[in-house]
């Protein structure tokens, strides 16, 4: 058998070449097997190798004040799974608040800043213009384009993504307080993450038609958040309230 071009019977019984090579692993007599475009003894297959995190690496916390974010990453690569090895377990980015202790200046202020700094940044025109924060909740847009740095041009009921097109770390994407605890989100890495009074950071698992967070969004240190009751939240549309449950 040649293991470095596979070929097919057609229905009239010609033989004709595929173009690419027999799959790994495929008999080619004689109890061996293709490999590498090689008939090879089964003894020549490596053994599955399982993959290895490497250590974690962590950013400094992204803001002095009002909650920034620390980051902390690893990579499945010591050693990387190879020859059907099972992939690492767990997760390989986690995200925690730091800095909790409120600044001088509002919330707000913080999004001025980074819109303010792009005036010196000319549009597609070639103009430059001001800058201040667009309240984008609460012109419909879905909350992870909130941490896109949407910025309204001053004067003109105009908004755009100014550069870079992410917000920092820790920025504010919405805050709505319930009977039993504070929902916050902030930024996370241009996505709007989920920071409850438990101080759980917790990840969407995506949006539906009616603009509903979807049932059971995975958090840290194994929260999990159901949602059974729907809530009108100024005029954002229908939310889902949040319900705490510790699965530890």
């Amino acid at each position: 058998m040649d293991c470095e071009n596979l070929s097919c019977t057609s229905l009239g019984g010609n033989c004709n070449p595929v173009g690419f090579g027999v799959a790994e692993g495929t008999p080619c007599g004689g109890g061996m097997v293709c490999l590498a475009g090689a008939c090879v003894p089964l003894s020549a297959i490596p053994l599955p190798v399982n993959g290895g995190w490497s250590d974690w690496t962590e950013t400094s916390c992204s803001r002095s004040c009002s909650g920034g974010v620390i980051i902390r990453q690893r990579v499945c690569n010591n050693p990387a799974p190879v020859w059907g090895g099972a992939p690492c377990v767990g997760e390989g980015v986690e995200f925690r608040l730091c800095n909790l202790n409120p600044c001088l200046n509002s919330p707000d202020d913080f999004r001025n800043e980074q819109c303010a700094a792009t005036a010196s940044v000319p549009d597609t025109d070639g103009n430059v213009h001001e800058w201040t924060q667009f309240f984008a909740l609460q012109a419909g847009m879905p909350t992870d384009e909130y941490c896109r740095n949407p910025c309204l041009l001053v004067g003109q009921p105009l908004y755009d993504f100014r550069p870079p097109g992410v917000n920092t770390d820790g920025t504010g994407c919405w805050d709505y307080n319930t009977a039993d605890e504070s929902i916050i989100l902030r930024c996370v890495s241009g996505t709007c993450q989920v920071q409850t009074g438990q101080i759980s950071l917790c990840r969407f698992t995506g949006f539906v038609s009616l603009r509903r967070w979807v049932r059971g969004a995975l958090c840290a240190a194994k929260w999990r958040y159901q949602w059974p009751r729907i809530h009108l939240v100024h005029d954002f549309g229908p939310l889902s309230q949040m319900e705490a449950r510790n699965t530890r």
